[in-house]
C-alpha cells in the first residue's frame, strides 16, 4: 500500500486504487484517473487501515499515517469527502464520513497512549522542565530520531511517558533537539532529569502562535493545564523565524506578535525564563543577505533586550552548510547537534 502511495505521488494510504483506470473508460466525467473513486484519495477509507494497524499493534505506523489526515483537516479548516493527488480538497467540506473515521482513530491511539509505559506525573516535579515550542525545527522534523541515554521524560495531555524522537506533542515523524538537548543538560551536571513538553507545529507563521491564531487556544490550554497540575517549566525555548522570513513579517510586527505569546505566560503567573533563538534562515530566500531575514533576527535580538526575562538563544541561522540541514531547511543529526549545545550555553548562562 505505501509502495502504490509513493508510485501514485498520493499524500495519504487513503490512495483507493493503482493503478487507475485510463482516462475514458468509465462514462462519468468525474472517474477520470486519481478522480473520485479512481484513485482518488479518501480518507473515509484510509482511516480504517489505520484502524486496522491499531487494532493489531502497529502503533507506530498507524500514528505516522493518521498525522497527513489531520493535517489537511487542520489546513482546509473542514472534513471533506476526497482529496486530489496534490491534495486539493474536493466535494462536501463537512463530510461526516471523514470526522467519524478520524475520531475513531484518534480514541484508538488515545486509548493506547494513556496504557503505554505510563509514569507517574510526579516524576515531572523532579528535576528540570522544558517547554518548547515554534515551527518545524523546534518540532519533530530534523534527521536523526534520537533516544535519549538518560532520565528522560515527555509531557502530552497530562500523561507523562519515557522520551524518544518523535516526541509525542510536536509535528513530523523525525528527530527533534531536545532529547539531544535533555542529555547535554544531564551530563553537564546541571539535572538529575528532564521533562520536555513539547508542541511545535511545522511550517508555521509566528502569527498562528499569536493572540487570534489558531495555535494560541491551544498553547493557553497547555499552560493552564501545567498550573492545575502544578508543573512548572524552569526554562520556555522558542524556535520559529524561517516561515515569516518568507512572508515578510517585518520586525515591529514579530515583536508585538511574541508579546503576546509572552503574555499567556506571564498573566498566568509563569514567570520562568524565555530562550528566543535567532532563526530565520530558508533557502527560498537565499538570494538576499543569504537567505537570512534581519527584520527577523532583529527582532528576536530586541525582544531579549527589552525584557529581563527574555534571554537570546542560538543563533542557528549559522547553520546553514549542507552538512547541518538535511534538505537544506531542517537539521541533519550534525546540526541537531550542534543546535543543542547552543541551548545547553544559552540555557546555563540564564537559567541558573
Amino acid at each position: 500500500m505505501l509502495e502504490n502511495v509513493r508510485k501514485a505521488g498520493a499524500q495519504t494510504i487513503g490512495l483507493t486504487m493503482y493503478p487507475t483506470y485510463p482516462a475514458g473508460f468509465f462514462k462519468g466525467v468525474g472517474m477520470y484517473p486519481y478522480g473520485y473513486q479512481n484513485g482518488g484519495d479518501w480518507t473515509w477509507f484510509g482511516a480504517r487501515m489505520i484502524w486496522g494497524l491499531a487494532e493489531n499493534g502497529f502503533i507506530k505506523e498507524a500514528y505516522e499515517e493518521l498525522r497527513p489526515m489531520l493535517a489537511r483537516v487542520v489546513k482546509n479548516k473542514g472534513f471533506n469527502e476526497w482529496y486530489t493527488q496534490s491534495g486539493e480538497p474536493k466535494g462536501s467540506g463537512t463530510f461526516r464520513g471523514e470526522a467519524g473515521v478520524l475520531v475513531r482513530a484518534i480514541e484508538q491511539l488515545r486509548s493506547w497512549a494513556e496504557n503505554y509505559q505510563e509514569v507517574p506525573l510526579e516524576e515531572a516535579r523532579k528535576g528540570m522542565v522544558i517547554f518548547t515550542f515554534g515551527q518545524s525545527n523546534s518540532a519533530n522534523h530534523g534527521w536523526g530520531n534520537y533516544t535519549p541515554r538518560h532520565k528522560v521524560y515527555n509531557y502530552f495531555e497530562g500523561k507523562l511517558y519515557p522520551s524518544a524522537d518523535p516526541l509525542i506533542g510536536a509535528t513530523g515523524n523525525g528527530g527533534s533537539v531536545w532529547n539531544r538537548l535533555a542529555d547535554k543538560l544531564i551530563e553537564d551536571g546541571c539535572t538529575g532529569q528532564v521533562t520536555i513538553i513539547p508542541i511545535g507545529v511545522g511550517g508555521v507563521e509566528i502569527s498562528a502562535w499569536a493572540k487570534g491564531g489558531y495555535l494560541h487556544n491551544r498553547l493557553i490550554e497547555t499552560v493552564e493545564q501545567l498550573k492545575e497540575q502544578h508543573i512548572t517549566p524552569d526554562c520556555i525555548l522558542w524556535h520559529q523565524g524561517e516561515s515569516d522570513n518568507i512572508s515578510n513579517t517585518s520586525e515591529e510586527n514579530y515583536i508585538h506578535m511574541f508579546e503576546t505569546i509572552r503574555e499567556v505566560f506571564r498573566s498566568r503567573g509563569i514567570n520562568s525564563p524565555i530562550g528566543v533563538a535567532v532563526a530565520s534562515y530558508h533557502p527560498y530566500c537565499v538570494n538576499e543577505n543569504e537567505g537570512n531575514d534581519p527584520a527577523i533576527r532583529n527582532a528576536q535580538k530586541k525582544l531579549a533586550k527589552k525584557y529581563d526575562d527574555i534571554f537570546e538563544g542560538p543563533d542557528t541561522d549559522k547553520l546553514n552548510k549542507a552538512f547541518q540541514r538535511g534538505d537544506g531547511v531542517h537539521f541533519s543529526e550534525k546540526g541537531q547537534e550542534t543546535h543543542a549545545a547552543g541551548w545547553l550555553k544559552a540555557i546555563k548562562k540564564n537559567c541558573f
